[in-house]
């Protein structure tokens, strides 16, 4: 894993081409749905009525008389009314019934469409999902505490408030599965007391996700999220020469699986939340120390809400949170064992498009 931010920013960039390359090659647009309209069927006169205008004209010779008659009789057959029928022919006939057409709203509508509403297109059985892919920026300020086991000193307390912290995100979304990419960079400092001197107290807190998500269906408002988060995290080092206490970066990998949903206010404001348990799989130091990490607990999760702002563009306020407990073994110059407690919450204001 890299260390460097500008490694990290760029190992970044790379994933979130990637993503884009596969909404291009793979996400279609749903072709259109027919009208689907049934002729209307045109009622013919009645024979009985056909019969009355003919037998009320009078006959002007007998042989006309009996041409209308003739051309009568062969009418009614062909309309097949059994009851007119009979006064000519002299017995009642057993037409074939005549085929009736659906009623229009009885005709079933294609299966990939639904049932057209006057004035709209026709919609899909299962719509596509509202967002399809996304890239946000934020930035704010956090709160950060720490506690960690230190030889000679017990357990050094320090709580911090800095800003600004960045964040950047993207994703996508390809039916029921999608991949979200998160970056946060959050700056943090411990300051020297009257009982301890601290050596470069000035850090940053880094950290990247990349997760898978899926969904049952694809316009459902919950997903699962899974994957890795990778972390470089403050560590309070002692120097056992100058007694001071030296903070270094240890690299903490953590496995991922939470849930998120989005929860619609209106046409334009929804409301959003995410929580996820996270399982240490790996850890390093950033010096030629050995650092060893045993699972504790691990979660974070963060709730806000969006509004748009016009065309594809979004704004946003959420609080994020991130809790970090577990036992670890330190070798180097000094070696030790102990706790170490990391809490960070931040409050951020984020920009962003959704397509």
């Amino acid at each position: 894993m890299p260390r460097d931010p500008k490694q990290f920013f760029l190992l970044f960039l790379v994933l979130l081409a990637v993503g884009a390359a596969w909404i291009s090659l793979f996400h279609g647009s749903p072709q259109d749905s027919a009208d689907v309209t049934t002729p209307r069927e045109d009622h013919p006169r009645g024979p009985a009525q056909e019969s009355r205008e003919d037998l009320s004209a009078p006959a002007k010779s007998e042989t006309g008389a009996s041409a209308r008659v003739t051309v009568k009789a062969e009418s009614l057959a062909t309309t097949a009314k059994p009851a007119v029928a009979s006064r000519h022919e002299g017995a009642p006939l057993s037409p074939e019934p005549r085929k009736k057409s659906a009623p229009p709203s009885l005709i079933p509508a294609p299966e990939a469409a639904a049932p057209a509403v006057p004035g709209e297109a026709p919609r899909a059985l299962t719509p596509a999902p509202a967002v399809q892919a996304w890239l946000w920026f934020g930035t704010g300020l956090n709160f950060q505490s720490q506690e960690q086991s230190v030889p000679d000193l017990g357990t050094a307390r320090f709580q911090n408030i800095q800003g600004p912290n960045w964040l950047w995100r993207g994703g996508f979304w390809l039916s029921h599965w999608g991949l979200d990419l998160t970056y946060k960079d959050t700056p943090g400092k411990m300051n020297s007391s009257d009982s301890v001197v601290i050596t470069n107290g000035a850090y940053n807190w880094r950290h990247i996700t990349t997760e898978a998500l899926y969904r049952s269906s694809t316009n459902s408002d919950w997903a699962w999220r899974f994957g890795l988060q990778h972390h470089m995290v403050p560590f309070m080092d002692r120097d056992p020469v100058d007694a001071v206490i030296d903070i270094k970066s240890n690299s903490l990998t953590l496995l991922t699986v939470g849930v998120e949903r989005f929860v619609p206010v209106s046409e334009d404001v929804r409301v959003e939340w995410q929580m996820r348990y996270q399982h240490p799989v790996a850890s390093a130091s950033s010096n030629a120390s050995r650092f060893k990490v045993s699972p504790g607990v691990a979660l974070d999760g963060s709730v806000g809400g969006v509004i748009r702002t016009g065309g594809n563009s979004r704004l946003g306020l959420f609080w994020y949170g991130q809790w970090i407990q577990y036992r670890f073994e330190h070798e180097g110059a000094t070696s030790f064992n102990g706790d170490q407690r990391l809490f960070y919450s931040s409050m951020e204001v984020r920009y962003g498009f959704e397509f």
